[in-house]
C-alpha cells in the first residue's frame, strides 16, 4: 500500500498530521527545523487499512451521547428512514451507502415521506441535530438541520447521521466544548480515533468509513 501522507505543509502540523505520528504511521522529519516538511513511512503492504494498525480502546459509554442514546429500532435490525428536503445539495445514496457497507446491511433507507421518515434532513443556517426526544434518550426521531452554504454538503451530512445513531464528537484539544454533549478527544495518545466522527480526520475523508468507525457500530450494535 502506498503513503498516506506525502508531507505537511511548512510551518503546519494538522490535527491529522498529530494523530498520524502518534500512531506511528507517520515519522517526524526535521521537527527541529520547521522550514522542513514532516516525512511519511509506507503503510505496511500486508494491511488493507492503515487504522488497524491503531488500537481502538473506547467503550460504549464514552462513543453515545449517553447510554440509551440512538435508535433502538436499528439495534434490532430495523432500517431507519431518510428523508432530504428537495432542492438541499445532499447526495443521499452517496451519504447513506458507506454507512451501510460498514454494518453489512440496510442500516439507513431513503424515503420520500417526510412525515413518517426517521431521520429528516432541513434546511437551515445553522448546522444542528435534534434526536426526539433528547439527546441521552432512546430516539423516536432525529431531525438535522443543516446550513446548506456548508462546505462539502455531503460529507457534512454522513457526519451528522451519524449524530443520529447517538455518536459523539470527536474533537482536537483545545476545542471550545461549551455546547457538546459527551465530546471525546480524538488526539489523546491513549485513546486515538480516525474516522467521519473525529475532528483530527475532517480534512481527509480517506480516513472515513475505515476499521475505526466499524468498531464503532459494533460497539453500538449496529452491524450485522
Amino acid at each position: 500500500m502506498g503513503e498516506f501522507l506525502k508531507f505537511v505543509p511548512k510551518k503546519f502540523i494538522s490535527p491529522l498530521a498529530k494523530t498520524l505520528i502518534i500512531s506511528g504511521l507517520i515519522l517526524p522529519a526535521g521537527l527541529t527545523d520547521e522550514n522542513m516538511p514532516l516525512q511519511a513511512t509506507s503503510v505496511h503492504a500486508e494491511t488493507t487499512d492503515p487504522l488497524e494498525q491503531i488500537p481502538f480502546n473506547w467503550q460504549r459509554n464514552e462513543v453515545l451521547f449517553g447510554p440509551n442514546a440512538g435508535f433502538e429500532k436499528a439495534t434490532n435490525g430495523q432500517s431507519l428512514s431518510v428523508y432530504v428536503t428537495p432542492g438541499l445539495a445532499i447526495d443521499l445514496k452517496a451519504t447513506i451507502a458507506p454507512w451501510n457497507k460498514l454494518a453489512g446491511w440496510d442500516l439507513f433507507i431513503p424515503s420520500d415521506d417526510v412525515s413518517g421518515a426517521d431521520i429528516s434532513f432541513v434546511p437551515n443556517n445553522t448546522t444542528r441535530v435534534q434526536p426526539a426526544p433528547d439527546f441521552k434518550a432512546s430516539y423516536s426521531g432525529c431531525k438535522i438541520n443543516i446550513n446548506p452554504k456548508d462546505y462539502k454538503l455531503t460529507m457534512e451530512a454522513q457526519h451528522e447521521i451519524g449524530h443520529c445513531l447517538g455518536l459523539v464528537d470527536f474533537v482536537t484539544t483545545g476545542t471550545d466544548t461549551k455546547n457538546y454533549v459527551n465530546p471525546q478527544k480524538c488526539d489523546d495518545p491513549s485513546k486515538l480515533y480516525l474516522g467521519v466522527m473525529s475532528y483530527c480526520s475532517w480534512e481527509d475523508s480517506r480516513f472515513w468509513f475505515g476499521a475505526h468507525d466499524r468498531k464503532l457500530l459494533e460497539l453500538c450494535g449496529y452491524s450485522r
